[in-house]
């Protein structure tokens, strides 16, 4: 999987790994398109189809060894029956969901000989838990997801199709001068396009998934037919959006779509002394797909507006209210969501009880990419958490090349206190949402390894 399907699969990014893995029209950079570096950091910064972390410093603890064949632990079986239907021969059994798989969604970067981080959690930065954007879902069920590949092959002419149509409408009115453009074949296999506009990165894409145009400005501001496009970030989200509506029929007559929906998505550092690091703002529809209401990114359509409020370092603080370094994207599906993701019936959700009772006792997931890190850091007790929600975390082949499919998860928060610029720490971590097979044994042998670990026998 290269960087510009993760950029497309797992969603919007901070704007400056789009920039990253675009083709630089800056010569004095002499960089074309890292797309290794823009894989990895989409992994980090998009998370977990949306819901891995967000440029987040992470951390984690040994978990003390459960009691063998704890009453908490789901019996290890291949299906289980919905209740009050045994017997019943037309009604399709739950699948049954293991630590092991569970396990696997947290996988990405974190793997060490054959243990997996355990008693994981991750610090996170915001003003208050109101910044977390938690989702609290009334809903006795969430399935899984199968994610199937449609083996869809590079189309060039398609992708000259997608340009053809949209960037003389982009061009036009940005105040550019369209220059002609050849869709070539990217060092990636997948057709590319891009225009030399100066002061201006403006390039399309296609991978497996998705014809792609992004357009930005080296300096920062771009307007759309006279419309500046910015955001100040001392509004609240639903002021943003009041606000975006002149933006909003610019942006949707350039690219010919009707979204009728809007997310702004705030993203903060240790050290964001001055509001967010960065800002996304997506365009969708949320009836496209179930997975929308959860996830960070929408699966389908969408035009996403990433706001960067630095460069590259703690220092290089852009604003402490307008934000006007933009990526521009607009992302259209070469084939619908519905038909790449197949839902897995687990059962019922466990319940925001049950929940509780694998939290207490560490059955939980997430954690630093680093083992080292994870084993120097102090336990953290969710007891008395701050904030809770729903959520889906992204699964990965063994490789950790292919997505596979998605699991629904609870997400619990604890303030721990604040940092040094103001921003409030959290710890977040996360529960499996349906009953999970062989807990205990997963997580004994995980404290094993971790115990192993501290010892120095890990290395």
């Amino acid at each position: 999987m290269n960087g510009k399907t993760i950029l497309t699969e797992l969603g919007g990014i901070d704007g400056r790994f789009i920039l990253q893995a675009a083709p630089d029209a800056r010569p004095k950079m002499n960089l074309r398109r890292p797309l290794a570096l823009a894989a990895c950091l989409a992994l980090i910064v998009a998370g977990g189809l949306g819901s891995y972390g967000y440029r987040r410093t992470h951390i984690l603890t040994e978990v003390p060894p459960p009691v063998t064949g704890d009453t908490l632990d789901t019996a290890d079986t291949a299906e289980t029956l919905p209740p009050d239907t045994a017997g019943d021969d037309t009604v399709t059994p739950h699948l049954t969901l293991t630590a092991e798989e569970a396990g696997a969604a947290f996988q990405q970067f974190r793997k060490l000989g054959d243990a997996l981080p355990t008693r994981a959690y991750q610090k996170v930065y915001a003003p208050d838990v109101s910044f977390l954007g938690v989702s609290v879902t009334e809903t006795d069920t969430l399935p899984g997801y199968d994610y199937l590949d449609r083996g869809l092959t590079p189309d060039g002419a398609e992708l000259q199709s997608f340009v053809d149509g949209i960037a003389p409408r982009l061009a036009k009115a940005t105040g550019l001068s369209l220059p002609s453009a050849v869709t070539r074949e990217g060092p990636d296999g997948w057709p590319e396009t891009d225009f030399s506009a100066p002061g201006y990165l403006f390039f399309a894409f296609q991978n497996g998934n998705a014809d792609c145009l992004s357009l930005s400005h080296e300096d920062g501001g771009v307007a759309l037919n006279g419309v500046r496009v910015a955001v100040d970030q001392r509004l609240s989200d639903e002021q943003i959006v009041a606000a975006l509506e002149p933006l909003k029929r610019e942006l949707f007559d350039i690219f010919g779509v009707s979204l009728p929906d809007i997310r702004v998505s705030r993203h903060y550092d240790s050290w964001s002394e001055h509001g967010a690091a960065w800002l996304d703002v997506y365009f969708y529809d949320a009836s496209a797909h179930p997975l929308n209401a959860y996830l960070d990114v929408p699966v389908s359509d969408y035009v996403q507006l990433s706001f960067d409020n630095a460069e590259n370092y703690s220092g290089d603080m852009v604003s402490d209210d307008i934000l006007e370094k933009v990526v521009i994207l607009y992302s259209h599906r070469r084939v619908a969501a519905e038909t790449e993701y197949t839902e897995k019936d687990y059962g019922p959700l466990m319940g925001l009880k049950r929940a509780e009772e694998y939290l207490k006792k560490g059955w939980v997931f997430g954690g630093h990419s680093c083992p080292l890190c994870m084993a120097e850091q102090e336990a953290v007790t969710f007891d008395a958490y701050d904030a809770w929600g729903l959520t889906y975390i992204a699964t990965w082949n063994e490789a950790g090349d292919a997505l596979t499919g998605a699991l629904p998860f609870y997400v619990f928060y604890k303030a721990l206190g604040q940092a040094e610029n103001g921003n409030t720490v959290y710890a977040e971590t996360y529960v499996p949402a349906v009953e999970t097979a062989g807990m205990a044994e997963y997580f004994e042998a995980q404290a094993q390894y971790h115990r192993e670990l501290r010892s120095g026998g890990g290395f």
